[in-house]
Order: C-alpha cells, then sequence, then structure tokens
C-alpha cells in the first residue's frame, strides 16, 4: 500500500539512488511500472516535440542548411530540386502561423511518445533477460514478472541520461560515440545491483531468524530447568497401583504347608 502512494518523482528518485527500494517494487503489479514508464516517456516526448518545433523555426529560415537538406534528398531519396524547392516555399509560407507549429509539435510528440514507450518497453524486456540470467547464477528464486517490473525501473537514468544528451544534441549539435551502448550498460549495472542486493538482504534476513530461533530455543531450556515439569497425579496413581500388583503376584514358589502335603502324599 506505501509503495503504491509513493509520488512519481520520489519513484525517480528511488530508482536510482535506492538499490534496497527495488525488492519494493517487485512486489507492486506490473500496471503501477508501465504508467511510471509511460509518465517518463510522456515527458521525454513533450520536451523533444518542442524542441524540434523550435530548431525546425531556425532550419526553415537557414538557407545554407536548406540547401545541404536538399543535397542530402537528391542523393538519398532521388528528389528533384525543383520538388524540393517548392516543398520548401509552401512550409515557408505557413511556417509564421500558430496552426502550423501546433500540428508541427502534436505530430512530433506522437511519434517521439510512440517510438520511444515501445523502444523502452522492449530495452526492459532484454534488461530483464540479464536479470533473469544473474539471479539463477546467483540462486535466488525470483519469478520472471517481479524480475521485469524491477527492469523497468532499471532504465530510469538511462532514460533521462539520453532526455539530457537529445537536447544538447539538438541545441548544439553535439555528439557522444556509442552512447547507445551507455544507455543498456547502465541499465544492466542497475539490475544486477538491484537483484545481488535482494540476495544480501535474503541471507540477513535468515541469519536474523536462525538467531532468533536460538534465542527462543536457549529461553525454553532455562525455563525447563528453572521448573521441571511434575508428573500428573493420576499417572502417579497409576504407577503406584503397577507396583502393588508386582508385589502381590505369585512368583512360583510354594510355602511350607504345601511342600510337606506332597510329600505325604
Amino acid at each position: 500500500m506505501e509503495n503504491k502512494k509513493m509520488s512519481f518523482f520520489k519513484r525517480i528518485k528511488n530508482a536510482i539512488t535506492n538499490f534496497e527500494g527495488y525488492s519494493d517494487f517487485a512486489i507492486e503489479k506490473l500496471s503501477v511500472a508501465i504508467k511510471y514508464i509511460a509518465k517518463l516517456t510522456l515527458i521525454f516526448s513533450i520536451i523533444m516535440a518542442i524542441l524540434f518545433s523550435y530548431k525546425f523555426s531556425e532550419f526553415i529560415n537557414n538557407e545554407e542548411q536548406i540547401q545541404i537538406m536538399t543535397n542530402q534528398l537528391q542523393e538519398t531519396a532521388g528528389l528533384d530540386a525543383k520538388t524540393i524547392e517548392e516543398s520548401i516555399q509552401l512550409i515557408k509560407s505557413n511556417n509564421n502561423t500558430t496552426t502550423f507549429y501546433t500540428t508541427l509539435t502534436a505530430v512530433t510528440f506522437l511519434y517521439f511518445f510512440s517510438g520511444n514507450f515501445i523502444y523502452n518497453l522492449i530495452s526492459a524486456l532484454i534488461v530483464s533477460v540479464i536479470g533473469l540470467i544473474i539471479s539463477r547464477l546467483a540462486r535466488i528464486r525470483l519469478k520472471y514478472k517481479p524480475i521485469y517490473i524491477m527492469s523497468i525501473y532499471a532504465l530510469t537514468l538511462s532514460i533521462i541520461l539520453n532526455c539530457i544528451y537529445s537536447i544538447v544534441n539538438i541545441l548544439t549539435g553535439f555528439t557522444i560515440n556509442y552512447f547507445t551502448i551507455v544507455y543498456d550498460v547502465l541499465a544492466y549495472i542497475y539490475i544486477v545491483t538491484a537483484i545481488l542486493m535482494i540476495k544480501t538482504d535474503f541471507i540477513e534476513q535468515q541469519r536474523e531468524l536462525i538467531k532468533i530461533m536460538e534465542e527462543q530455543r536457549k529461553i525454553k531450556e532455562e525455563k525447563r530447568q528453572e521448573n521441571p515439569v511434575e508428573e500428573p497425579e493420576e499417572d502417579k496413581k497409576e504407577e503406584k497401583k503397577e507396583k502393588g500388583k508386582e508385589e502381590n503376584k505369585p512368583t512360583g514358589e510354594k510355602t511350607l504347608g504345601e511342600a510337606n502335603t506332597e510329600s505325604e502324599m
């Protein structure tokens, strides 16, 4: 119940800084984790859509950039220069209207959100496979569902860094080689660390349980020594009766009178 009431930004903080909190994430519903990744992707997509529209307004008025794009379209798509120029002029004639930029932002947002949401779920699937292998090697009996849920949260830092990198790239053109590898490796590190932390907690719980059981056994032993258990009265009476029967039981030896009678006969 406490985990369900956790705020969205508190979840982000715990997913990045609190590896011990992953055991709490593991026991929540899958729908809660999917809503979390959807919100994170939503924020990322809104930022990217706004930035794209902003950069587009600069790009469409930059003749040098338009010429570069025209050459690229001619080489890759096979379009003729006249078609490209007419398309650019059509965009320029509408690029100052609010409707144009609103539509552009909305379309860009839908593109980024749908693409990144699916990509994040698939990435969590790959990360969960790594987590499943690690859990088996570490001899932790975790089902696949909690591992997948933890994998979703393990992507948090990667998604945030990807958002920051995309913003810097759009505004400055700065690029980092093999950034996608860093994106994946960070998620792998998080899921492996989270699973190993769960194993450590499990071992500690077992030790605490053993200590508690030992203490309870010692207390019981001390109580037995201090207050020995007395036999019930009924058991004592039965024991006396048994002793009386054994004393009165014939032993097989003949009395003196019986011996004389036999000898006379």
